[in-house]
């Protein structure tokens, strides 16, 4: 039978794999080419292990589908060839590069925000396609199981055009891990574009409403001195989180932030205004310099070390006791300062150093309309002609 029928289909290599059920004993089947012989060769695994017939039906047939992918894919079970595909399901896939970004995250080479990120994508993409779909094998991955996700984010999740580029993004990354460790063949991400993303909108704080917001702060000491020091200096959320005391010199008002903990990789030296100098020499009096400059202890100098969700949910927290809009996000506050300092007429490339930005042109988005006037160096410039 093996001999008749690689006669009449001489380019099969393989068959799909098949259950038997017999009194005494299951197996599974399948037959694929032997290097050596170029003819179809039987390959039978057993499976008797469960007891329970109906759930052993069901983990057997998924073994079939799993084998007639693997084979589909190249795999030879009479050949050992690292050029072949690693078998694997897309659960232990996603286990698997989670694992290796979380050993990156201990060397501090990923930031805990990314891990963050990471998880609630993984966990998103889990939900719509389907614990059981999570058994398959991770070969089945493709382009269009991923655009039919992102367009699920976009119709159905409501997300906008931005996210829905941060999902492909993410899937990118994974798809390359997929790849390097032989569980694609090629990265399905790279044939989806891009959607055009709409200017991201930057909500100012009114001036009596940034003034409502500090007052308010001010029976909270720890947090009043992180939102002004936000305010001020521009530093990140995540950055602030990881600065210590030893990092700020109140003799020469400045705020040092490393490399290490920069998102350009860059060292970085911010100035201490005079009205944050005097808020900050309050809150390090009793600091030792080891101490983070903002820590879990109610955001006071301490020895733990504080989450940047912790900063965020306390400025909801903040936003909804005030009743104040929720346009008004924590990053806001950096927004508004970068804002304010552009309309009081300080340079825009101070401004950009303060910031940390890569570019002027960066900087430039923040600057308010009123304040893009004409150049005056330009307004009698003339070739009289």
């Amino acid at each position: 039978m093996t001999e008749k029928l690689t006669t009449l289909v001489p380019m099969v290599d393989f068959t799909p794999a098949i259950l038997h059920k017999g009194k005494s004993t299951w197996y599974v089947s399948f037959r694929v080419r032997h290097p050596e012989t170029g003819k179809l060769k039987e390959v039978r695994y057993k499976f008797n292990r469960i007891k329970n017939l109906k759930k052993r039906e069901s983990e057997a047939l998924n073994l079939c589908r799993n084998l007639t992918i693997k084979l589909a894919s190249g795999w030879n079970p009479f050949i050992e060839d690292d050029g072949q595909l690693t078998f694997i399901s897309l659960r232990d896939a996603f286990t698997n590069f989670m694992k290796e970004k979380k050993n990156l995250e201990k060397q501090k080479a990923i930031r805990p925000d990314t891990i963050r990120a990471y998880k609630s994508y993984l966990k998103n993409f889990e939900s719509w396609y389907g614990q059981k779909s999570m058994d398959q094998a991770a070969i089945r991955l493709t382009a269009t199981v991923i655009d039919n996700f992102l367009v699920h984010i976009m119709e159905e999740r409501g997300n906008t055009s931005r996210t829905r580029n941060n999902y492909l993004s993410f899937f990118h990354r994974l798809c390359v891990y997929m790849v390097q460790k032989k569980y694609l063949p090629s990265n399905p991400a790279d044939s989806i574009p891009k959607l055009p993303e709409s200017i991201k909108q930057r909500k100012v704080i009114p001036r009596d409403v940034l003034s409502q917001i500090f007052t308010h702060l001010k029976t909270y000491p720890g947090y009043y001195a992180l939102c002004m020091t936000i305010f001020y200096t521009f530093i990140r959320r995540t950055e602030l989180c990881k600065i210590r005391v030893e990092h700020l010199n109140l003799t020469n008002q400045t705020l040092f932030v490393t490399a290490v903990d920069t998102k350009n990789k860059r060292d970085r030296v911010t100035t201490v205004p005079d009205d944050l100098l005097s808020v900050l020499e309050k809150h390090t009096q009793k600091a030792k310099p080891s101490d983070f400059l903002f820590s879990a202890d109610h955001f006071m100098p301490g020895a733990i070390q504080l989450t940047p969700k912790k900063v965020s949910d306390t400025w909801v927290k903040t936003r909804n006791e005030l009743g104040f809009d929720h346009a008004y996000k924590f990053y806001s506050l950096k927004d508004t300062g970068i804002t304010a300092m552009l309309q009081m007429g300080v340079p825009t490339i101070v401004v950009r150093d303060q910031a940390g930005h890569y570019d002027i042109s960066v900087t430039d988005k923040y600057t308010p309309k009123e304040n893009q006037n004409a150049a005056p160096e330009l307004l009698r410039y003339t070739q009289n002609l």
